[in-house]
């Protein structure tokens, strides 16, 4: 199947997005369950706020992650079943040792 332009430019945004440590890191968590906002990152992390919220907006602007205003907090929630195929994908390649062969 052909890829145009617009979907391989869009491909390489969301592997941008996820090839940063902390926000892949993030990305991780936010599928685990473990973050569900921004403050929760923050402690997390040990980053100032603001170190977080630039570390999110590549993650939102690809849709991988969306935050929704519930008072002073952010809440935070994974996006999409591609996200959760995506990070599955890259443990399996990870563990399965030098991380040059999946089984």
């Amino acid at each position: 199947m052909q890829r145009t332009v617009e979907e391989i430019r869009r491909a390489a945004e969301v592997f941008k997005a996820l090839g940063h440590p902390q926000r892949l890191r993030i990305a991780c968590q936010l599928m685990e369950g473990e973050c569900p906002s921004q403050k929760h990152l923050v402690e997390e992390l040990g980053l100032p706020q603001s170190s977080v919220a630039r570390l999110l907006e590549p993650l939102r602007a690809c849709g991988l992650v969306a935050g929704v205003r519930q008072g002073a907090e952010l809440r935070l929630s994974a996006q999409g079943q591609v996200l959760a195929r995506m990070l599955d994908a890259m443990c399996d390649l990870v563990h399965a040792g030098d991380g040059r062969s999946a089984p």
